[in-house]
């Protein structure tokens, strides 16, 4: 799984965001969401995605079941420059709350 949403080398299939959503689902319902969790806290670091994807767009499509994990929404926040040393500012949170409240698609 991990080869297939990171960042890839030539020999490895690249996947759109459509099939990383599909890959997702797939193992989500095979082995649950705490095992697919654990897997996308690891992978987040190199997540191959496309050049002005949001946080939103990022995190809508994982759905309730993963992102009610908060060491996977910590570590998505930290693929996007947020964490403890360098927390969002007020603008930024605006901006995500705004997003998420129209549906995370619309803008960011």
């Amino acid at each position: 799984m991990s080869n297939l949403l990171s960042e890839s080398v030539a020999e490895t299939p690249i996947l759109d965001p459509t099939q990383h959503r599909v890959l997702i689902a797939a193992v989500q319902a095979k082995y649950g969401p705490e095992i697919v969790a654990l897997i996308v806290q690891r992978i987040f670091p190199t997540l191959s995605l496309p050049p002005g994807t949001s946080l939103v767009q990022t995190l809508i499509p994982l759905g309730p079941d993963i992102t009610s994990d908060p060491d996977t929404v910590c570590a998505l926040l930290q693929r996007f420059g947020i964490s403890d040393a360098n927390p969002p500012g007020d603008a930024q949170l605006v901006e995500i709350v705004g997003s998420i409240g129209r549906g995370g698609y619309n803008s960011m």
